[in-house]
């Protein structure tokens, strides 16, 4: 059985058709709320009634792992020979879902001109400037995430696939069970990659690529939801348009368009509705 250790986000983004995109959304918005052909996005559209029972909820069976996949992922462990295999795995698990985002530079020198000045202010004033960097240095070391980027080698990737493959796979085959159409799917990418700047420049090349949907994984962490409410930003209020499809963005899931009541609580908040 495909199991997960804790949540997995999951994004997914479309494009409207051009000569139907009023009539659809208009459609699909009458299905989930009978009744209903527009939406006040500050309405209390499910009333008393629990998450569970909200429209959007799919009720899925549990996934299994095709046999053909297990049968394969365990000769490739077995004929690795790597030690203490399930310490590695279970250290690599901890290690993905802890982690954050890295601090970007402008976000550092930012905490160092508060650092200083709060130095400054509170130190004898005849300390030496080379001192009083020293200070800073040494309080951004302990106060900032150390991010590191992870290099596969052939171990490491064994490893990563025997902690992410059930998950993974539970994730990606939701996706495909709530979409039928052509889709573009990235899962646990942008957490890998080492500032705004690159994760902007594949979610732009990645949604260039999109005829229908694009589908987005990452952790169910804080960390993962803000990777997923940027890169959803991104799509919606991007300028970047190709020519050749003119059409505009628009939220499928979670949260059907603006359905989803998370979106009222503010980006602290981590949304975890399966819908």
């Amino acid at each position: 059985m495909a199991t997960a250790r804790g949540l997995r986000f999951l994004l997914t983004l479309g494009r409207w058709r051009r000569s139907l995109g009023v009539v659809l959304q208009s459609r699909a918005l009458a299905f989930l709320v009978p009744g209903v052909t527009q939406i006040d996005n500050r309405s209390d559209f499910l009333g008393k009634k629990p998450h569970r029972k909200h429209p959007g909820i799919l009720q899925l069976p549990h996934v299994r792992l095709p046999q053909a996949l297990t049968n394969t992922a365990r000769v490739l462990l077995v004929e690795s020979a790597m030690p203490n295999v399930e310490m590695q795995v279970q250290a690599l698990t901890n290690y993905l879902w802890s982690r954050h985002l890295p601090v970007e530079p402008e976000e550092l020198q930012r905490r160092a001109i508060r650092l200083e000045k709060k130095f400054s202010e509170n130190q004898d004033l005849s300390q030496t400037e080379e001192k009083l960097r020293g200070a800073v240095l040494h309080a951004l070391r302990k106060t900032t995430y150390h991010w590191q980027e992870l290099s596969y080698n052939e171990e490491l990737s064994l490893v990563y696939m025997a902690a992410r493959l059930d998950g993974g796979f539970a994730a990606v085959f939701r996706a495909f069970h709530e979409v039928q159409f052509d889709v573009v799917v990235s899962a646990f990418a942008l957490s890998e990659l080492p500032s705004k700047a690159d994760r902007t420049e594949v979610v732009q090349t990645l949604w260039r690529k999109t005829s229908h949907f694009l589908v987005l994984v990452e952790n169910g962490t804080k960390a993962g939801h803000r990777l997923l409410m940027d890169a959803r930003d991104l799509v919606l209020k991007g300028k970047e348009k190709l020519p050749s499809d003119p059409r505009p963005g628009f939220v499928f899931a979670p949260g059907f368009v603006s359905l989803c009541p998370c979106q009222f609580l503010g980006r602290s908040f981590t949304c975890d509705h399966s819908i």
